[in-house]
């Protein structure tokens, strides 16, 4: 029996205690879930003034608007230019919504975040098979035609 052999006989016999222990990288990410949402759940106490209340919505959206585009590059390697199709989409809807349909501020923020889900789906159906310089090109023209 070789060295590696031995290695991987190892290696297999330990995987099934392995897959029981919680992972460090899972209990720091909950843990970091949970401060950050104690965090956002104690601004509205903090923030007293409207104005500065207003900037950090606008702050956490177009975080969480960079944290998708930071995911598509890290991961997958893809630059996208049309991100802000959906964020422009979804407040749109939500403009729509309350304007036309008269509605109130919670059914108009779930109908923009329909329409900016049915606006990526269409896009994302266009562009799927796309890579590279195609895929950055694509979402360019599409979410200048939207």
């Amino acid at each position: 029996m070789t060295a590696a052999t031995t290695a991987e006989v190892t290696a297999i016999e330990a995987a099934p205690e392995d897959r029981r222990r919680p992972r460090r990288g899972l209990v720091l990410g909950l843990a970091a879930a949970v401060v950050v949402l104690a965090i956002g759940l104690a601004v509205p106490y903090v923030i007293a003034d409207t104005y500065t209340m207003g900037l950090a919505v606008q702050a956490a959206l177009l975080g969480l608007l960079t944290l998708g585009i930071g995911f598509l590059a890290r991961n997958l390697g893809l630059i996208s230019l049309g991100h802000t199709a959906f964020f422009g989409g979804a407040a749109y809807g939500v403009g729509v919504a309350v304007n036309h349909f008269g509605w109130g501020p919670m059914p108009a923020v779930l109908f923009g975040v329909l329409v900016g889900t049915v606006i990526a789906v269409f896009i994302g159906v266009l562009v799927v098979r796309a890579s590279g310089m195609g895929f950055l090109m694509l979402t360019l023209a599409l979410s200048q035609a939207l």
